[in-house]
């Protein structure tokens, strides 16, 4: 019978440990995430935001919240129902418009990469020098199945205007800019 040698058994039993530790982590941040509701918790999506940390959820019911959002620093989900049920009425039917003239409809200016994510939603009425609909400054977020429509801007990006960040733009419509 062959015998592994004593480093070959010790680095097994370290990477062994390790990814226990890594495991138990990944449960827990997994486990302390949280789903901020709007309008049943929360009357703005903004205030909901404003209760998250990292990795949490906000999720919006159907409906027109007229406001100006910003992710903050937070690498959250901002989504209508669209994220749970794959029905794509949600998008049409779950607006954010801007309250605030000359700033965007939403802003992710924290620094978030992938994970941050903003789905599900009909975006309009933004407007300013640029980024009208949806502003991304330095960060690179998941923009996916919405509608942007309808922002006007004075420079760049009546949609979506993005500087300094690589976001992952996809499944939008965007229109009438």
């Amino acid at each position: 019978m062959k015998q592994r040698s004593p480093s070959v058994s010790r680095f097994s039993a370290a990477a062994a440990i390790l990814w226990a530790v890594a495991s138990i982590l990944l449960i827990a941040t997994a486990a302390s995430a949280t789903v901020r509701y709007v309008p049943e918790q929360h009357a703005t999506i903004q205030l909901a935001i404003q209760a998250t940390v990292n990795g949490d959820t906000v999720l919006v019911n159907r409906g027109t919240y007229r406001e100006n959002i910003s992710f903050l620093d937070r690498t959250i989900t901002v989504a209508s129902y669209y994220l749970t049920t794959g029905d794509p009425s949600y998008i049409d039917n779950t607006r954010i418009e801007a309250a605030v003239g000359g700033i965007p409809v939403v802003e992710i200016s924290g620094g978030q990469g992938r994970g941050a994510l903003l789905t599900g939603f009909t975006i309009a009425f933004g407007s300013g020098p640029q980024g009208g609909g949806v502003l991304c400054l330095g960060t690179s977020p998941t923009i996916d199945h919405n509608t942007i429509r309808d922002n006007c801007v004075r420079e760049n990006g009546g949609g979506i205007c993005t500087y300094d960040g690589g976001p992952r733009i996809s499944y939008n419509r965007i229109v009438f800019n």
